[in-house]
């Protein structure tokens, strides 16, 4: 696992100047300035676990919020997280220098941490529910107070070498059971891969070196096997001239033990640790290209998956097929556009930078609004329901559609009910009966992948019945349907 280098605080905000220049080159650099200048002198005492002084840190969470392409603002506030906590300044004195919208997100950080920090002394459990349930509506507030948060857990994780060892499994376990679903709902993967591989070292540190090794070997054996095959492809496109990034890129070693896991297999066993990835210029070109290769070469039934007609929820687009290969291998390929690489990267971070306000995001991210709901609903004792069904990433998924065509993402065997609540509250209260591709059916009628449903409402009379409750698939169904048995 690399370490985290150690620099000089001038030659890293030098290097945040860069990473801002790169992506926003007439940006105004004096409200960063100011925001270094002022993080410098609050921390000027203070120093890290490592031995460095503090200001290292805030500089390292700018930085790798810079290099995500977030605004000034964002920026600015990173540099400043830790001072109303940490230091003598107050908020008073941010709002006057930096303005209100700086002030909030720092104001929202620090609010996480002392949450976070107060749930530590409760059961182990609870603790856990409570951060990631603040982190959520956080989310809702404003997604980047979440993403400063991201950033700073980020950074602590590249640094977590100089805590005592039972702090290292605690930060670890907090990570991967808070901050990676988080990560992933949101789409920024460039952050969640990381801060899986970290905690995943920390973890579980034999099993790490031991699949660190059997990888690098494995590699060695299947580069030219691997880059022989990108080159049959590459030769492929040109000669249809499709213009097209081609690159095989391994998987990270967790997600591979979680494979190894799951399949209860070895390494050897497994044809998947690394995917041939195909960037095109348009929409149009990856159907295209895809109906090339499975001509050229055999398709493995069972592998085929479009999400860029049925995205996923955190924004992910590709269409994923698994191809044999002429050494009689299969092979994973992911096909998708600069824009869906961009985004299969940053997630909402991509529509961060190409809108001028809030609206994009809220739009695109229907789980945002999903929470705000939840938050209104959802009773205490069914967090862990919610958690499960909303963030899990293993959680098998269909997609069901309104008349007029949205696409609305279930868990699977989900029921009318669940359907219907992920429209709007009301329209599920009020559900008598649904549509199920013309067809009549009750509320508890289980949906398949691609029903296309129309709720019908009504005046609902009695109770929910309790095998409702017990069939549906989401915290919010069940959560509705009992808060309305108990009026």
């Amino acid at each position: 696992m690399e370490k985290d280098k150690t620099y000089s605080p001038e030659y890293l905000y030098n290097e945040l100047i860069r990473e801002i220049r790169s992506y926003h080159f007439s940006e105004n650099m004096k409200l960063i300035r100011k925001a270094y200048e002022v993080a410098f002198a609050a921390h000027a005492t203070q120093k890290r676990k490592s031995g460095e002084p503090f200001i290292i840190h805030p500089l390292q969470v700018a930085i790798i919020l810079a290099k995500l392409h977030l605004d000034r603002e964002t920026i600015a506030a990173a540099l400043l997280h830790d001072t109303i906590e940490d230091t003598e300044l107050r908020g008073e004195m941010i709002k006057e220098e930096f303005g209100g919208e700086v002030l909030f997100l720092v104001e929202g950080v620090t609010k996480l941490r002392k949450t976070i920090r107060d749930e530590m002394e409760k059961d182990k459990q609870e603790r856990k529910e409570a951060s990631l349930r603040k982190l959520l509506l956080a989310t809702v507030e404003d997604v980047r107070v979440v993403i400063i948060k991201l950033a700073d857990r980020l950074h602590n994780m590249r640094t977590l070498e100089f805590q005592r060892r039972e702090k290292q499994i605690e930060i670890a376990e907090e990570t991967m059971e808070i901050y990676v679903p988080i990560a992933n709902k949101l789409g920024i993967f460039e952050i969640k891969k990381e801060l899986e591989e970290l905690a995943f070292y920390y973890l579980y540190p034999e099993e790490y070196k031991g699949l660190e090794q059997e990888l690098k070997e494995r590699k060695s054996e299947e580069s030219a096997e691997i880059q022989g095959f990108v080159e049959e492809i590459r030769r492929l496109l040109k000669g249809r001239n499709i213009p097209a990034k081609v690159r095989a890129l391994y998987k990270n070693n967790y997600s591979i033990y979680q494979k190894i896991k799951k399949r209860e297999c070895s390494l050897k066993e497994m044809y998947d640790t690394y995917a041939v990835n195909i960037i095109l210029e348009s929409f149009e070109q990856c159907y295209l290209v895809m109906g090339y290769l499975h001509n050229a070469y055999n398709p493995l039934p069972g592998r085929f998956k479009d999400f860029i007609a049925l995205p996923k929820g955190n924004l992910y687009q590709a269409i994923h097929t698994t191809l044999i290969s002429k050494k009689r291998k299969p092979v994973e390929v992911q096909i998708r556009t600069v824009e869906m690489e961009d985004t299969s990267q940053v997630g909402i971070l991509h529509y961060w930078k190409y809108s001028s306000g809030h609206g994009t995001q809220m739009e695109k991210m229907e789980w945002l609004k999903d929470i705000l709901d939840w938050q209104k609903d959802l009773a205490e004792e069914n967090f862990t329901d919610f958690v499960k069904t909303r963030l899990s990433r293993q959680d098998k998924k269909i997609f069901c559609f309104t008349p007029d065509g949205k696409s609305i993402e279930l868990p699977y065997d989900s029921i009318v009910m669940d359907f219907a609540y992920q429209i709007h509250s009301q329209i599920g209260d009020e559900t008598v009966f649904a549509l199920v591709n013309g067809e009549k059916v009750m509320p508890d009628a289980i949906l398949n992948n691609g029903d296309r449903v129309q709720i019908i409402t009504g005046q609902r009379k009695g109770s929910f019945p309790y095998a409702w409750i017990e069939k549906s698939k989401t915290a919010r169904a069940r959560s509705r349907m009992m808060q309305a048995n108990r009026r």
